[in-house]
């Protein structure tokens, strides 16, 4: 008797929860609601979601650049080196980046644009550290 009871009771509470819960299946092994598969993100959510990626590393490996600039004009302070740019060096390696950029199918004109940008705050810095920090 106490187990035709109990499965009353059972059934009692699954009518109770359907009731309150007509949307929800529920899994009558377990008694728990089955989960509803989260919806699938289309290919253009998952090719944002790995382009905000590549701009966080991006960020990442920009400020980890600017951390050596400023050692940079740090040692040139301490070793009383005025000389913040070196133009030989510079266009070396805006050489460098254009013809790397061209090989791996990149505007090379947009690579130099973005590391002249970066090469002009590396000298900003610099100053500041040199000229200005006490």
């Amino acid at each position: 008797m106490a187990k035709s009871n109990l499965k009353k009771s059972v059934r009692f509470i699954e009518i109770e929860y359907l009731k309150n819960n007509k949307n929800k299946k529920i899994n009558r092994k377990s008694k728990i609601p089955n989960k509803s598969p989260l919806p699938m993100p289309t290919p253009l959510e998952n090719y944002r979601q790995q382009l905000d990626q590549i701009d966080s590393e991006i960020l990442d490996l920009l400020t980890k650049r600017f951390e050596i600039t400023k050692k940079v004009g740090e040692y040139k302070k301490a070793n009383n080196i005025t000389k913040v740019q070196d133009p030989a060096r510079e266009q070396n390696m805006l050489r460098n980046l254009s013809q790397k950029a061209q090989n791996k199918e990149l505007n090379p004109d947009l690579i130099k644009h973005i590391w002249r940008l970066i090469l002009d705050q590396s000298v900003i810095d610099q100053q500041k550290i040199i000229f200005y920090q006490k």
